[in-house]
C-alpha cells in the first residue's frame, strides 16, 4: 500500500528553501533551489515510512512468538548499538523487568566534576501506537551501577538514535549545525549537564561550551543535549541529588 504525503516549499531569508511534511511534525529539509529541498526530504519521508513498516512487519523476537512486537529495545554501550529487540508486550515486561533489576557497571570514559555524576547513554525503549511517539531513555552512571531515566518525543530520539548509528537524522543536519557553528566561533562543547528538581515531572538539560576561556551555559531539551553529546564527543552529567533522588538502583548494588 502506499500513501500520498503533501510537501509545502517556501522560500526562507538569504535564499534558502524549505521543504517540510505537515503530517510528519518535525520532518522537514532546506536546499539551495525547489528542486533540492524536495529531493532531501523525499529521502527522509522514505526513511520513516519505511522504519515504520518494517516495525510492523516484524515478529517478536522470542523463540516461537507469533506475536506482533509492540516494544523496541536499543542496548547501547560507549555510544555504539549493542543490540536491538522487538519484543511482544507479554514479553516484554519480562525483559524489562530483567533490565531493571540487573546489576552492571557503566561502560565509557568517566568524568569527574564536582557535584555532577558522569552518565552515558545504555538503553533506548520505544512503544508503537502511543500518541507522539515516545521513548524511554536510558542512562547508566559511568563506573556505577546507578540509572536514570528520560522521557522524549518521537522526533527527538529518532534523530539521537540516527546520530548513534551515523544515520540521516529527521531533522536534517540539525545538530551538525549547531556543532559547526560552536566550531566556526571558535568555541568548543564541554559537557551536558542534565538536573530534575522536586516537584517537577520532567528534565531540564544544559550544554556548557568553552570560548576565549569564557564558559557559556545554553538551556536545551535533554535529547538534544545527548544528540550534540554524541555529535562532539563529549561527556553527559547529571547532577548528583538528582540521580540520588530520582535515579535506579538495581538490587544488589551497593
Amino acid at each position: 500500500m502506499q500513501y500520498k504525503h503533501e510537501v509545502i516549499v517556501k522560500q526562507l531569508e538569504g535564499g534558502v528553501f524549505l521543504a517540510y511534511c505537515p503530517s510528519l511534525p518535525g520532518c522537514e529539509a532546506r536546499g539551495t533551489t525547489p528542486a533540492d529541498a524536495v529531493a532531501k526530504i523525499k529521502g527522509l519521508i522514505t526513511a520513516y515510512v519505511k522504519n515504520h513498516s518494517r516495525q510492523g512487519s516484524l515478529k517478536c523476537n522470542v523463540s516461537d512468538c507469533e506475536v506482533e512486537p509492540t516494544f523496541h529495545f536499543t542496548r547501547i554501550e560507549s555510544r555504539r548499538v549493542v543490540f536491538e529487540k522487538s519484543i511482544c508486550e507479554v514479553h516484554a515486561q519480562t525483559f524489562f523487568a530483567e533490565f531493571r533489576a540487573t546489576v552492571t557497571v557503566g561502560s565509557g570514559a568517566q568524568r569527574v566534576a564536582p557535584g555532577l555524576a558522569c552518565v552515558d547513554l545504555e538503553m533506548i525503549v520505544y512503544h508503537d501506537g502511543l500518541e507522539n511517539d515516545p521513548a524511554c531513555v536510558y542512562l547508566h552512571e559511568v563506573g556505577g551501577g546507578r540509572r536514570f531515566g528520560i522521557m522524549v518525543d518521537g522526533w527527538a530520539w529518532w534523530a539521537l538514535m540516527a546520530q548513534i548509528k551515523q544515520q540521516a537524522a529527521p531533522y536534517p543536519l540539525t545538530h551538525t549545525a549547531w556543532a559547526e557553528t560552536i566550531t566556526s566561533l571558535a568555541g568548543e562543547l564541554q559537557d551536558v549537564v542534565v538536573d530534575r528538581r522536586e516537584g517537577e515531572d520532567l528534565c531540564s538539560a544544559k550544554v556548557r561550551l568553552a570560548r576565549e576561556g569564557r564558559f557559556i551555559s545554553v538551556d536545551v531539551r535533554p535529547a538534544d543535549g545527548f544528540t550534540l553529546a554524541v555529535r562532539c564527543g563529549a561527556p553527559i552529567f547529571i547532577v548528583e541529588e538528582a540521580l540520588n533522588r530520582f535515579g535506579e538502583i538495581p538490587a544488589g548494588t551497593s
